[in-house]
């Protein structure tokens, strides 16, 4: 495996690159900044990362306090932002001919536009992180109000979006603030992590829009299982496999007496205890992110499933690939930054990890593809 932090200026004076998300089909990448602004870049798939060419194609600016989270729609062609502000836009690619937004800045340097076609969310508590739903109709949103809100997406007739809060975490299930969320690929559950050093499943009932709390995990063998707000990180960003087989938690540690740095992977619908807690991480969890990829699973499987995915599990100055075949790590790739990691994000081919940090840079991570693509 091989790695390269990109000398490149993402963001306006190093700004933080608080999020980044690779889009579903194409080579486009995000980036979610400090500088109150959203990126679009072109990183073409290299098997070499230092190699990799990195051109700007667009900035994408409507927020007035710094980018937290950036995620595309599962088809890709949606792109939703949240923000400090307490606003989530959503935003789409605009034709080559269609004129500027009214008061925008112009721009000499892009290639192309993105508009804002809905404001999804408008508060004063700050965005943290955000999650689609499996049909792209329902955005789930993380802030430091303590909760999380799901806002159904609407669609007029001039393909403006419009964003209704429809159900909201009850003020009790968590005391502190909400820094991931994560929604079921099969549309029955969302996951929510908070500071509050807990993670809580919901059933989603979509035909009457309500959340009913399932499971609040916050100990394993009579252990705290995540860190405190010690943890000096803005992020936990949990993430499901995309056949939602397993939940996959940040900020964990051990249930021995080391309370040493891991991550906790629960099997769907057993959310009593974790089936598999990962070690040999030296700083917190972050971020999990899982590749969009399948593949073949071998004899040495742990699970009865005929296939497996690669996991790349953040921490604060690494980032670590397991694979959910044997849970094993795969490899590391370490010391890519001077600040925080802040996200994590593969691309559509599998053999690509990128990482942001709040240093201002992003770094790359070339994994080696592991066996027969499914």
């Amino acid at each position: 495996m091989e790695a390269i932090a990109h000398t490149v200026f993402w963001h306006d004076e190093a700004k933080p690159v608080y999020s980044l998300a690779f889009q579903p089909q194409g080579d486009r990448l995000i980036t979610a900044g400090g500088d109150n602004h959203v990126r679009v870049w072109q990183v073409p798939v290299t098997k070499d990362p230092f190699s990799v060419s990195i051109d700007y194609w667009s900035t994408l600016i409507k927020h007035t306090q710094a980018v937290n989270v950036a995620r595309f729609n599962s088809k890709g062609d949606m792109l939703a932002t949240g923000s400090d502000d307490g606003k989530v836009f959503v935003w789409k690619l605009a034709p080559p001919d269609a004129p500027a937004e009214f008061g925008a800045e112009v721009d000499e340097d892009a290639k192309e536009k993105w508009h804002v076609v809905g404001v999804v969310r408008d508060s004063s508590k700050e965005v943290i992180d955000l999650a689609w739903s499996p049909q792209d109709d329902y955005i789930v949103v993380g802030t430091q109000g303590n909760h999380a809100v799901i806002y159904k997406l609407t669609t007029n007739e001039t393909g403006r979006i419009s964003g209704e809060a429809v159900a909201q975490t009850d003020e009790r299930d968590h005391t502190h603030f909400v820094q991931g969320v994560a929604w079921d690929p099969l549309n029955c559950y969302i996951a929510t992590q908070s500071v509050d050093k807990s993670v809580n499943i919901y059933r989603w009932h979509q035909a009457t829009s309500k959340l009913e709390l399932v499971k609040k995990h916050t100990h394993v063998d009579g252990k705290l299982a995540y860190f405190s707000e010690d943890l000096n990180s803005f992020f936990r960003r949990l993430c499901w496999t995309p056949d939602g087989a397993y939940l996959i938690t940040a900020a964990g540690k051990t249930s021995d007496d080391d309370n040493l740095p891991c991550v906790y992977v629960f099997a769907r619908n057993h959310w009593d205890s974790p089936v598999w807690e990962l070690r040999g991480l030296n700083k917190p969890v972050v971020a999990v992110s899982v590749s969009p990829v399948k593949y073949r699973a071998g004899k040495d499987r742990v699970s009865t499933l005929n296939y497996y995915y690669l996991v790349a599990v953040a921490t604060q100055d690494s980032v670590a690939v397991y694979s959910t075949e044997t849970w094993q790590p795969l490899a590391l790739a370490s010391n890519l930054h001077y600040c925080s990691i802040c996200d994590v994000s593969w691309d559509a081919s599998g053999e690509r990890i990128m990482a942001s940090s709040a240093d201002g840079f992003c770094s790359t991570v070339v994994v080696p593809v592991p066996g027969e693509r499914i």
